[in-house]
């Protein structure tokens, strides 16, 4: 269930849309399961994922006026493990990436396509927030994008990191679904799925439309057509608008 959370920010507008690009072959597993793949956050690209700014690991080597006199060395200890524990979290945190923009991006294209066979979906944020059905809690928020050499995040909360990145990614503009499955015996790294995992979802509520990748074969437009309708989805397939050709 989808559960509000003061370090997940949604935009003010849940109309706004919101883009999944992918290649074919994820559509059809998206179709076929009807369900959306959540990655494993230490499994992406980026290592900085997961982690915290410059500031805060310095931060945790100073101990503040609270703490009891003679607890200093048990509390810099704490601290001193703090890390570990956040790179373990990363195992346990599961992420679905949502770019957010009002049109398709052609940076977004060239980013996440391989080849020119790939669709992209488009959906709103209200939608995504009302078609996913996880057995487990679900949170969504907009990613913030800060210099982790200089900039410090909040504390307060160990999610704080999933939803902070390097202002090098900036051009993403992402939204995300997380779903954390804390370990019950509090053992972390411990059962730890392979991966990802898969979250049902109602497709018909989720996607507004489906965008064909600029340049697209009429061959594979022709099959992406017959593999929607193969699936019972009546989903409007519209070409990129990339592909429209200038007034002058």
């Amino acid at each position: 269930m989808f559960l509000e959370h003061p370090t997940f920010e949604l935009p003010a507008d849940e109309g706004v849309k919101i883009w999944r690009y992918m290649d074919f072959t994820k559509l059809v597993s998206i179709l076929d399961q009807e369900a959306l793949y959540f990655a494993r956050t230490d499994t992406f690209e980026d290592p900085f994922e997961g982690s915290s700014p410059r500031s805060n690991i310095l931060a945790r080597q100073i101990v503040p006026p609270n703490v009891p006199p003679g607890g200093e060395a048990s509390y810099l200890t704490q601290m001193a493990r703090m890390g570990e524990f956040m790179d373990n979290l990363r195992k346990h945190v599961f992420v679905s990436c949502w770019h957010l923009n009002e049109s398709e991006s052609a940076a977004m294209w060239k980013l996440y396509l391989k080849s020119g066979e790939g669709i992209a979906i488009q959906s709103t944020v209200g939608r995504l927030k009302s078609a996913l059905q996880p057995a487990d809690t679900l949170h969504i928020g907009m990613v913030k994008y800060i210099d982790y050499d200089k900039e410090a995040i909040a504390a307060r909360n160990a999610l704080t990191p999933i939803v902070h990145k390097r202002k090098s990614f900036e051009h993403e503009r992402e939204l995300r679904a997380v779903v954390v499955r804390w370990p019950s015996d509090g053992a972390f790294g411990a059962g730890v799925v392979d991966q990802g995992i898969a979250v049902k979802v109602d497709l018909d509520l989720l996607i507004e439309g489906i965008f064909l990748a600029p340049r697209t074969a009429p061959w594979l437009s022709v099959l992406i057509s017959n593999v929607l309708k193969k699936y019972g989805r009546n989903t409007p397939l519209h070409q990129s608008r990339l592909d429209d050709r200038p007034l002058f």
